[in-house]
């Protein structure tokens, strides 16, 4: 008897929290931006009229999805910084701006850390991607330095998560 359990348990487990299992996940759509995310259910999301928020459970943690100004890569990189300083102080890159590509997006990334408020130290991750319709997409990840490892792997699933959507999809929305 107490092998079932233990073999139940571990089922259980196994598919509750496999990263393949979306039972506690949202699909939210970008339409503007044809992108699409799963953000966690204890995650809630803000609705702007220039982008979409997703924000963690104790507000810790947020991911900013935006369509950026800028049409060519470099510029959309010196808008994001631009972005960033204007409500972080003291950012300081902690990575160099490197090439990805995540499920189809090209783009760059680069990770900094900062102030927000003169007191609480952040932790940023930063991201243009180019969509299917070569507009840029700014994601902009801004954590409370001493909580992010709580939320490490939620976030990581949504960063994961991020895949174009076609006109078609859009549409049928």
């Amino acid at each position: 008897m107490k092998s079932y359990k233990i073999k139940s348990f571990l089922f259980l487990f196994i598919i509750l929290f496999s990263p393949a299992s979306n039972a506690f996940c949202e699909e939210v759509y970008y339409n503007d931006a044809k992108i699409k995310m799963l953000i966690p259910a204890d995650w809630t999301m803000q609705y702007e009229e220039n982008g979409q928020i997703a924000i963690g459970p104790n507000g810790d943690i947020v991911i900013i999805f935006m369509l950026m100004k800028s049409d060519a890569t470099s510029d959309a990189i010196i808008e994001l910084k631009d972005h960033i300083n204007s409500f972080i102080a003291d950012v300081k890159e902690t990575t160099n701006i490197e090439p990805l590509t995540l499920n189809g997006l090209s783009g760059y990334a680069y990770d900094a850390r900062g102030v927000l408020n003169k007191s609480r130290p952040i932790d940023i991750g930063a991201m243009i991607l180019i969509n299917t319709n070569n507009k840029i997409v700014m994601v902009l990840a801004l954590a409370i330095s001493e909580t992010y490892k709580k939320y490490e792997e939620s976030f990581l699933s949504i960063i994961d998560s991020i895949s174009p959507v076609s006109v078609k999809v859009l549409k049928e929305k």
